[in-house]
């Protein structure tokens, strides 16, 4: 007797629900929600009303060649959020958590104004330039806490959690290894004082996991063996 049975259904490849072109309109939602954010601050906030520079700030020398690290942070966020997280919780645990960051951000660019000092040095090579075009574009007089930190390190985290970085050592490394010297080019590049960078890694770390909180208590909320007997009754 032959038989008719369907073959077993391939498993579903994880986060195949979300095509990579919903993904980069989430992407372009959360980057376009900061730089509006971000726009009308630097229109608003014209002088800095307080002062982080340290004698440890003083010490740190400016390196332009940093600012190919420096302007990584979005061509990585793509990468990452597109190639690498598959997971649909995790991606928009990722993506609120984007959007929350820059709200702070921005109110505290605006509650709290300060202005790094600037200063001159000779342009010579590329790196040079690509400094001075980005001073240009950015008049860094809201520094605390750093943007870049903040989003390098919740991307760096979202990677940790996903299943190919996680199982991959050399991976957790690169991606930690790379948040650090987004880190340093801040410093290097004398965007941001000290505190700046100190604040944006612990901001990262508690939106992020708040987030990744809330979203696991609303799922659960959806998935306790309470909802079943409920529906029954």
């Amino acid at each position: 007797m032959k038989n008719f049975s369907h073959p077993p259904t391939p498993p579903r490849a994880e986060g195949t629900g979300m095509s990579n072109v919903k993904k980069l309109s989430y992407i372009l939602i959360a980057i376009v929600f900061y730089m509006l954010g971000y726009a009308i601050i630097q229109s608003m906030v014209h002088v800095g009303k307080f002062d982080f520079y340290t004698q440890l700030d003083s010490l740190i020398p400016l390196v332009p060649e940093f600012i190919w690290i420096y302007h990584s942070v979005i061509p990585i966020l793509f990468i990452t959020m597109v190639v690498l997280v598959r997971d649909k919780n995790l991606f928009f645990s990722m993506f609120w958590s984007c959007l929350v960051s820059s709200i702070i951000l921005n109110l505290s660019y605006a509650l709290l104004p300060s202005f790094y000092p600037r200063e001159n040095f000779a342009l010579n090579t590329i790196h040079d330039y690509l400094l001075q075009f980005t001073r240009e574009l950015d008049g860094a007089h809201n520094t605390f806490p750093s943007g870049h930190v903040t989003f390098s390190w919740l991307i760096t985290l979202t990677a940790l959690k996903t299943r190919q970085v996680a199982a991959n050592r050399s991976l957790c490394l690169i991606y930690i290894f790379w948040a650090i010297c987004v880190t340093l080019s801040t410093l290097t590049l004398k965007q941001h004082f000290i505190v700046d960078t100190l604040s944006g890694f612990f901001l990262s770390c508690f939106v992020f996991y708040s987030v990744n909180h809330l979203m696991s208590s609303r799922l659960s909320l959806f998935t306790s063996d309470e909802v079943p007997h409920a529906r029954g009754q």
